[in-house]
């Protein structure tokens, strides 16, 4: 008999019904991180992005992160995609642009520029990021360019 393992090496699911590589008891092994570059203040009521597709409820405080579908995060992330600031989830807020996400860190949050973030990886399950944006698990891990530098860790 054979197996062909595939995604599942990299601690991801290969099934496409909403379930994780932890729930086959593996790990993921590779994490997509970033971080932060700026924080702002933002106000009720304006809206962020392009096209302006995402409006604030609240006065709230808005990260910008260093990633973008330039690097091969995916366009299609809504708002809502969730992703870790210093392992509390927040979610993305308007469009991914080429070179940047935004984040809404909420109205009392002590984040700043240089904190990390998980895009996806530990804590926060690739899986979860295709069923958000409607895109594969294999697609995102194996899209991600030469922008993105890439650290090996025995």
């Amino acid at each position: 008999d054979w197996v062909r393992p595939g995604i599942i090496l990299y601690g991801v699911s290969p099934l496409e019904d909403r379930s994780t590589g932890a729930d086959f008891g593996c790990q993921p092994v590779m994490s997509l991180t970033s971080s932060l570059i700026a924080v702002r203040e933002h106000k009720a009521g304006e809206p962020v992005g392009y096209g302006g597709t995402w409006v604030s409820e609240r006065d709230t405080r808005l990260g910008v992160v260093a990633m973008g579908y330039g690097d091969g995060y995916p366009r299609a992330a809504p708002s809502g995609t969730p992703v870790l600031v210093n392992g509390r989830e927040v979610p993305i807020v308007g469009r991914v642009a080429m070179d940047m996400i935004c984040v809404d860190l909420g109205p009392q949050a002590q984040d700043k520029a240089g904190d990390p973030v998980i895009l996806w990886g530990e804590g926060l399950p690739v899986e979860r990021i295709a069923e958000m944006t409607k895109v594969s698990a294999y697609e995102l891990i194996t899209r991600l360019t030469s922008r993105v530098a890439m650290k090996y860790v025995d």
